[in-house]
């Protein structure tokens, strides 16, 4: 892949099973969550503490999926929540879009790391970030998928659908790919940056509007939005995720939405989730 060309491109542990166990030590991450009845296996979700970034390790089966890797220096991060779990390699490295604080550390974690594929958003970028990840794709020559429509693929007993970005003119965080997570009766939304115009798109999908949702990560670090309000009333989550630091904390709007909702929030600026 070479530059300007299309991208060919807290401390608590939040454990999913039969029953949601929030506030879990970071043990049930490695191993300590509770089994599913229906699966014989664990998931695992947990949030890094990244600063105003995201850095997401799903855990299922044995299997990994990372979704984005934070900036630049936060690829330690990611790889020190595998190594902890016990995870020698990564079946997909999910970037929902390309702004730094998604993919700074993504080259750090493909170095170190065998990833078995990469998803991202169909469009280009120019930037230090995005020239250091094409070069690590380069040297890995890990499979790449540009995602111009719908890729769906198991983690353990967990199954993720990834929804493409529309095409048109817009900005980077309304190009996130957002990626939708089923495991037994557990349903996940994982947003991404998305604002107005991709929650617009996202809504008009019917297994989002149809609600119901146990966790939604929060869109773009709990930034508010024109379309925040009827995201969070679709979506309904019992728990969200904001990724976030004390020094850009989430918008006390959009926590007094979701406190309409009944929704629990969990935030990272204190640590993991």
């Amino acid at each position: 892949m070479k530059k300007n060309k299309k991208a060919a491109l807290s401390t608590a542990a939040l454990c999913l099973a039969t029953a949601m166990c929030i506030g879990c030590t970071e043990d049930a991450f490695s191993g300590g969550a509770e089994e599913s009845a229906a699966h014989g296996t664990t998931l695992a979700v947990q949030f890094l503490k990244v600063g105003k970034a995201d850095a997401i390790v799903l855990l299922c089966g044995g299997e990994a999926v990372v979704i984005d890797a934070g900036e630049i220096g936060d690829g330690g991060k990611v790889l020190n929540a595998l190594s902890e779990a016990g995870i020698r390699s990564v079946k997909a490295l999910i970037l929902t879009h390309f702004d730094k604080d998604h993919i700074g550390g993504a080259a750090e974690l493909l170095a170190e790391v065998a990833v078995e594929r990469v998803f991202c958003p169909d469009y280009e970028e120019d930037s230090d970030e995005m020239q250091a990840l094409q070069d690590a794709l380069q040297r890995t020559a890990v499979p790449v998928e540009v995602l111009t429509e719908e890729s769906s693929f198991s983690c353990g007993a967990a199954w993720l659908t990834l929804l493409p970005p529309g095409n048109g003119d817009r900005s980077d965080n309304d190009r996130s790919i957002a990626a939708l997570l089923t495991f037994g009766e557990r349903r996940m939304l994982f947003a991404g940056d998305a604002m107005e115009t991709r929650i617009e798109e996202l809504l008009r999908d019917e297994r989002i509007a149809a609600g119901g949702f146990d966790l939604l990560k929060a869109p773009h670090h709990g930034a508010l939005c024109g379309k925040s309000a009827e995201l969070i009333a679709a979506v309904r989550p019992g728990l969200a995720v904001i990724c976030c630091s004390k020094k850009n904390p989430p918008n006390k709007t959009l926590l007094a939405l979701f406190a309409a909702q009944g929704t629990q929030v969990l935030t990272t600026d204190s640590g993991n989730v």
